[in-house]
C-alpha cells in the first residue's frame, strides 16, 4: 500500500472500514475481512498490515 492511487478500491475500502471498526473483536479478522469484502488471505492480510502501520504511526 506504499501507492494508494494503485490500490484496489475495494481494498482501500476495507482498510477504512477496518480502521473504524468497532464490532465483535473476538472473531478472527481476516475471515471477517475476506466475507465482507470478497478478499483473498493475500488482501486481508495486506489490509490488516495497513491498518496496524497506519495505527503505529498515529501513536
Amino acid at each position: 500500500m506504499s501507492d494508494p492511487g494503485e490500490a484496489d478500491p475495494k481494498i482501500i475500502e476495507a482498510i477504512e472500514w477496518f480502521a473504524s471498526y468497532r464490532g465483535d473483536r473476538s472473531r478472527p479478522s481476516v475471515p471477517l475481512l475476506r466475507e465482507r469484502f470478497g478478499l483473498s488471505v493475500a488482501e486481508a492480510c495486506s489490509v490488516l498490515r495497513e491498518v496496524n502501520l497506519r495505527r503505529a504511526r498515529a501513536t
